[in-house]
């Protein structure tokens, strides 16, 4: 007993000394002896012991002393923290010069400090959400709720001040966000200037990323990379918050809600479930939060060590194709296939367009074609429930049907049929099916062409050029090629800088036919040449530099667009009207039919042109039954001369 009393003793005397410390320190007087007295009736003889349940059971034990009244009671309830801040830094001077060295709002910071301090806790670099959102609890308990604001927001300050230094002591380091499985607040990045940037936004829910709740641990680690992709730019911090952070945390927390395993195996529904969630709750961008989603998806393609074949999204710009297979003006971007519910089917095809891309040197507009047709013959497959391991004269009766129901016009059916019959073929020779019990002969359906005069009137072209005086100098100049020399708009929009020449008095034009897989010199007016010869040198081009560029500079300007910016003037100076409709093909069809009309063969058009067959010349030449019939009137009247003649009579 003696010795039990001993050693009460000396924890007592321990916890004087904290006390009369904290009274030489802070001048608190006797009124610690409440705070002693309290402490010892709950077993508590070192202040290093004090919990945050402690804190609160002090405030109420204070609060039911009758001896204490209003002012009183409010002053007192606040000792039990002093006391611990007091009694105990002197112990850790390093961590007092840390909360309270570095600027003002000293009562907040001792707040703040004591929090940490009955947490455990010695050092602002362990501050994190989890600790901030105890701290607002905390708080809510602890000081009028008109101040907690106020006081919370100075774990943010120490936070950062932790962040500054740690980034000033090891300033080559780089910083990035990292998963731990905890609730991630951005606000506490890692890299000073990144925090920063999120210190004074009021309202910072989409800033918070509860990991916690995220049950797929892939999810976590594809939804960290995304975040520090996003967070290196820092050019302009509005623009990437808007279109980039708060999609980003909408769509995350959409991922909870929907369990997703995966963002790169998403399914349909998973997309069309995250619109939906849109509607209503982001006013009027609906669109810019869903399209955030096929960017985050292109990234994670991108930047995997190894292309990652099972993904339901495929985005080309990952690999390095040969010149001639794509056009940089039209490129094809993305390959989808969630749209195929059966999940071997899918595979199949997977596996299939991999084998196209990687194996052989068809162009990537020609894979993509064939693609669309075998998606949707898939997708008749996923209605019917069938397999594509199954594919027999049966299945194909009935696509047939149905694609006739459809009305594709025939040239559309047969291309249709050509392209599965391909995919049967691949899978055949890769034992996925069993060998083909008909050919594509058996189904495909005579083509006949209609043609369209397209050729634009001397008039209308007068108004177009007169509209276009007011265009920008580069749309002027794509569309003084095309008019000039009737090469398509994808090749216009992917001229280079070095593609003009000229020798002996004749210029000439190297024309990237992308759709012919080749390039060609044809022959163009020398005042063509010497205008753009000189507008290549007043803008610096050279080489193989793209002279035409769209956004960024260096991607050449899209067809799609210079066809838009030109109707859009046409219209607004009213030259688009039932009589015309600019159609850059039109002037294809000029050139072509000014040849013919000139005298030249068939064969040299086509070269000219760059058509495979002689078939789909005829189809851009307008007025070619005009020629033909002139030409016949011509035969026949000199044929009918002879006739009336003696000299045919005695033949």
């Amino acid at each position: 007993m003696g010795a039990l009393k001993l050693l009460q003793q000396e924890r007592s005397e321990c916890l004087d000394r904290q006390l009369d410390r904290c009274r030489k320190t802070y001048l608190l007087g006797l009124k610690t002896g409440v705070v002693r007295r309290f402490l010892i009736e709950n077993g508590i003889y070192d202040l290093a012991d004090v919990t945050e349940e402690d804190i609160y059971r002090y405030r109420e034990y204070i609060y039911s002393l009758k001896s204490l009244y209003g002012l009183q009671k409010k002053q007192e309830s606040t000792y039990l923290e002093t006391c611990v801040w007091y009694g105990l830094t002197d112990d850790y001077p390093a961590f007092r010069e840390m909360v309270m060295g570095e600027g003002s709002g000293a009562s907040e910071r001792r707040k703040a400090g004591t929090f940490l301090i009955i947490n455990g806790l010695y050092d602002t670099d362990n501050i994190d959400c989890e600790l901030k959102d105890r701290y607002s609890v905390y708080l809510s308990r602890t000081i009028a709720g008109n101040k907690v604001r106020e006081y919370l927001k100075m774990m943010d300050v120490l936070k950062l001040e932790a962040i500054r230094r740690e980034n000033e002591n090891r300033p080559f380091v780089e910083r990035k966000l990292k998963y731990d499985g905890k609730k991630l607040y951005l606000g506490f990045h890692p890299d000073y200037e990144t925090a920063m940037g999120f210190y004074k936004i009021q309202k910072k829910d989409w800033l918070i990323y509860d990991f916690s709740q995220m049950k797929s641990l892939t999810v976590c680690r594809q939804i960290i990379e995304l975040l520090n992709w996003v967070l290196k730019d820092k050019t302009n911090i509005k623009v990437r918050n808007d279109l980039y952070l708060r999609p980003l945390n909408r769509f995350f927390n959409y991922c909870i809600s929907a369990s997703i395993d995966d963002l790169e195996l998403m399914e349909e529904e998973n997309f069309s479930g995250y619109r939906l969630s849109l509607i209503g709750n982001v006013g009027t961008k609906e669109q810019e939060y869903y399209q955030v989603v096929n960017m985050l998806l292109k990234h994670l393609f991108i930047v995997s060590d190894k292309p990652r074949w099972e993904a339901n999204a495929w985005y080309l710009e990952r690999f390095t194709f040969k010149y001639d297979r794509f056009n940089p003006a039209r490129p094809v971007t993305r390959l989808t296939f969630w749209q195929i519910k059966d999940t071997v089917n899918r595979d199949l095809f997977k596996d299939y367009v991999r084998y196209e891309l990687g194996l052989t040197s068809e162009a990537l507009d020609t894979i993509r074609a064939r693609y669309i047709y075998i998606k949707e013959f898939l997708t008749f497959c996923d209605d019917m429930e069938y397999s594509a391991k199954d594919l027999d004269k049966k299945i194909f009766d009935e696509y047939s049907s149905m694609l006739n129901m459809k009305g594709n016009a025939e040239a559309t059916f047969n291309k249709a049929i050509g392209s599965v019959f391909k995919f049967w073929d691949y899978l055949y020779s890769k034992g996925e099916a069993k060998r083909p019990d008909i050919y594509p002969g058996y189904y495909l359906k005579k083509v006949i062409y209609k043609h369209n005069d397209l050729s634009v009137s001397a008039e209308n072209q007068a108004r177009v050029i007169k509209a276009l005086q007011k265009a920008p100098e580069d749309i002027r100049l794509m569309f003084l090629n095309m008019w000039a020399t009737g090469i398509r708009g994808n090749e216009v929009c992917t001229i280079q800088a070095n593609a003009y020449m000229c020798e002996d008095d004749q210029a000439f034009m190297l024309v990237n036919q992308y759709k012919m897989k080749r390039e060609k010199l044809i022959p163009i007016p020398m005042s063509l040449y010497e205008v753009m010869r000189d507008y290549i040198t007043r803008i610096g081009k050279k080489g193989d530099e793209f002279v035409f560029n769209g956004q960024g500079g260096v991607k050449p300007f899209s067809p799609s667009y210079l066809s838009k910016r030109i109707k859009d003037l046409l219209k607004d100076d009213g030259v688009m009207d039932e009589l015309y409709h600019y159609r850059s093909h039109g002037y294809r069809h000029g050139t072509a039919t000014r040849f013919f009309s000139a005298g030249v063969i068939l064969q040299a058009i086509r070269e000219y042109l760059g058509h495979e067959s002689e078939d789909m010349t005829k189809q851009y030449i307008d007025h070619m039954g005009d020629r033909i019939r002139n030409d016949s009137y011509e035969f026949f009247e000199k044929r009918g001369s002879i006739y009336g003649t003696g000299k045919q009579d005695k033949d």
